[in-house]
């Protein structure tokens, strides 16, 4: 099995939650501590044996790969197919960090290693949030590992068959894009990669990795200014006056 040496950073999004500040830069170079928060994700790969990293930019951005308009992760994914060559890549979404020991894609790494299928990351959830999450129905393998048998986009609460939720970051195997291609999605709908991935978990193919570490969602401004704080509580320089602050905010 060929060892996944490319990752997929999709960054083409407008970055509206975060206006006016995007007016002036993309969302995902915006600082968190002392880094863009991208660097985290580049880190991340680097970490996990990465040797190639492709960046999918809107047509704003200064790029090597342009995804002509936000039509969604799915066609971001589809617009750098061409560089894949029939490989297993793995994805990184710009929200998503993990504060950890062990860096999360190289969590997925492990699990594609041995079992050879597209591998998505997976974090508990608590109920109040069920709702807005991409939720799975899951069979329990071993350890941290899960087999997904279908993927369900903000389900009602009662109906959500777990409160594992999917979280930014995948390896995806080549059926993957081919059942991308053949989606259908109506007018003004955005293509998802969840729906390649929840197609081919119908049929077994995908598993699931409970990550090791904390989930730090960036996607909103609360959880933007969260994940600043817990990455300060951890950086070497300021992480013992930055306590101290905080507690005296108490």
């Amino acid at each position: 099995m060929k060892k996944i040496t490319k990752a997929i950073i999709p960054v083409a999004g407008l970055g509206t939650r975060f206006l006016p500040a995007t007016k002036a830069q993309p969302k995902e170079m915006l600082p968190i501590v002392d880094k863009p928060a991208v660097q985290y994700l580049v880190e991340e790969a680097v970490a996990s044996g990465i040797t190639d990293i492709i960046f999918v930019t809107g047509r704003e951005k200064r790029t090597i790969i342009r995804q002509k308009y936000p039509k969604g992760d799915g066609d971001a994914l589809l617009t750098a197919a061409h560089l894949m060559e029939n490989e297993s890549v793995a994805v990184l979404f710009g929200d998503d960090l993990i504060l950890g020991k062990t860096p999360a894609l190289k969590q997925l790494v492990t699990a594609y290693e041995k079992y050879g299928k597209s591998v998505v990351a997976l974090a508990e959830v608590p109920q109040e949030v069920v709702s807005s999450k991409g939720i799975v129905k899951a069979e329990h393998i071993d350890g941290n590992v899960y087999k997904i048998k279908e993927i369900i986009e903000k389900p009602v609460l009662k109906e959500a068959p777990s409160n594992l939720a999917v979280v930014g970051k995948y390896i995806i195997t080549p059926d993957i894009l081919v059942a991308l291609k053949k989606v259908k999605i109506k007018e003004g709908e955005e293509l998802r990669l969840a729906h390649a991935l929840d197609a081919v978990a119908r049929k077994g193919d995908v598993y699931g990795v409970k990550l090791e570490g904390e989930w730090l969602d960036c996607g909103s401004k609360l959880g933007f200014l969260k994940a600043t704080v817990r990455f300060g509580l951890e950086h070497p320089e300021v992480r013992k006056e930055f306590k101290e602050f905080l507690k005296a905010l108490n």
